[in-house]
């Protein structure tokens, strides 16, 4: 089981912020799914069983933001912390301590 850390206005694990398409798919395990572009929404992945979710945009597509969920086959760690296994309000704070974010 892999841990992927999470690093604020960076990325998560091997997938960085402005990232392409084709390479975060080099460096990911396989799709669980993936969404076209289809008028005004962004293509999409999914892996680890949609739990990890990558939107892009821009032409050519890249990275604009992640989403993570809770999973069986990873981890999400911010500094040696479980990220899913913590309470949400430890984890703000801790986070907090290196970068903002919008309460």
């Amino acid at each position: 089981m892999p841990d992927y850390n999470v690093q604020p206005l960076v990325g998560v694990g091997p997938v960085s912020l402005g990232m392409s398409q084709g390479a975060v798919r080099e460096v990911m395990p396989p799709l669980s799914s993936s969404l076209p572009f289809r008028g005004q929404l962004p293509p999409e992945d999914y892996f680890h069983q949609n739990a990890f979710h990558v939107c892009y945009s821009g032409t050519p597509p890249t990275v604009e933001y992640i989403e993570l969920s809770h999973a069986a086959d990873f981890r999400a760690v911010y500094r040696e912390i479980d990220v899913f296994a913590t309470p949400a309000e430890e984890v703000a704070a801790f986070v907090s301590r290196d970068a903002s974010y919008d309460e």
